[in-house]
């Protein structure tokens, strides 16, 4: 997630180089203009992104849970840091239950998924890294925005209920 990719870029035609938060912009004409014109219900890119996830190695859900981790990672690792993710799939949550990689962090194949992602050493030392990215201002006033206004039940996804109680033994 630290390389870099290159990108043709449309104005000078030159190669670019950029992170991968180069793919998190706001499309103003996706996410504001079209849904007003069509007078739309929905959040048009997480609709847009779910009905192309039609590979049978990457479903949806895969998908989404890039996109939570890619918003929660820089919190994960340092408790001050920023959100840097502009997270659009959780509005399309509601179908799933508690992400894989949460549900698994207290295996040996997701302890060593969670050590790799965010540093955390056990899956105590997860919710320990999650309770701390909770109490971060930048993530909470993402959380209280617009968009998890629609029944997104994060703590759910997050498989907090089970992580958070590791915190109160031993």
């Amino acid at each position: 997630m630290d390389d870099t990719y290159q990108y043709r870029c449309m104005r000078s035609g030159t190669l670019t180089k950029a992170g991968i938060h180069e793919f998190r912009c706001y499309m103003q004409a996706l996410e504001e203009v079209r849904p007003q014109r069509l007078q739309l219900n929905t959040a048009v890119v997480p609709a847009l992104i779910s009905e192309a996830a039609t590979h049978p190695r990457i479903p949806f859900e895969h998908l989404l849970q890039t996109d939570i981790i890619l918003l929660l990672r820089p919190v994960l690792l340092d408790p001050k840091a920023s959100i840097r993710w502009y997270a659009r799939l959780p509005v399309r949550s509601l179908a799933y239950g508690t992400l894989d990689l949460f549900s698994r962090a207290n295996t040996p194949k997701g302890a060593s998924a969670i050590r790799d992602l965010f540093g955390a050493a056990s899956a105590r030392d997860l919710a320990l890294k999650m309770a701390r990215a909770f109490e971060n201002e930048s993530l909470t006033k993402y959380l209280q925005g617009e968009r998890f206004h629609f029944g997104v039940n994060f703590p759910q996804l997050l498989n907090w209920e089970e992580l958070g109680a590791l915190l109160k033994t031993s």
